[in-house]
């Protein structure tokens, strides 16, 4: 299930392609910069063996062979992959540096695609293991509130993670992303 509906035919494939990426394992920093991928040529050979597969099985999907294209743009170099890893919002906070005073999160193609979105956090609360960090922006006539909330085990391991962020543009209305990782034991 996703989104707590049957995956539909299409979901199924997208999730068989975007499995292929998985393993991955990286080198990075003890504050959660990657430097590079270490298994860079297994993930490759996984998408070629797994997206030549699709393409036979469904010979006649324009559709679907566009949609490999353009996320196989992605895996044609190390570091173009890797770039993609990185601009993803669930990466992104998965691996988020806790023991800074301020956080930088930066959201794509809100609300509209090719936008940029860089929001710097500030710790506004801290409990044990939990924080809680906000940040506001005005422009001329748009206004932003984000808040990230964070939770993690004695580990280490994020368990819980939110990040809410509205834009309210006065000339094209209110616009809010909402991200929830919820980690089930």
């Amino acid at each position: 299930m996703l989104n707590n509906r049957e995956l539909e035919y299409f979901d199924k494939i997208m999730l068989k392609v975007g499995k292929t990426i998985y393993p991955i394992e990286f080198e990075m920093s003890n504050r959660g910069n990657f430097y590079r991928m270490t298994n860079y040529n297994d993930v490759v050979h996984r998408w070629k063996i797994c997206t030549s597969s699709i393409i036979s099985e469904y010979s006649n999907a324009e559709l679907l062979t566009k949609y490999i294209d353009v996320c196989g743009a992605n895996i044609q170099s190390e570091d173009l992959l890797l770039n993609s890893i990185k601009q993803d919002l669930f990466i992104q906070l998965f691996f988020l540096d806790r023991f800074n005073s301020s956080v930088q999160v930066v959201i794509y193609n809100f609300p509209k695609g090719e936008e940029r979105h860089e929001l710097q956090f500030h710790k506004d609360n801290e409990c044990k293991n939990e924080y809680l960090f906000s940040t506001k922006y005005y422009y001329d006539d748009i206004n932003s509130i984000a808040e990230l909330q964070c939770r993690y085990s004695n580990d280490g391991i994020p368990t819980y993670i939110s990040l809410v962020y509205t834009i309210d543009n006065k000339k094209e209305g209110t616009f809010t992303k909402r991200v929830l990782i919820d980690l089930i034991n």
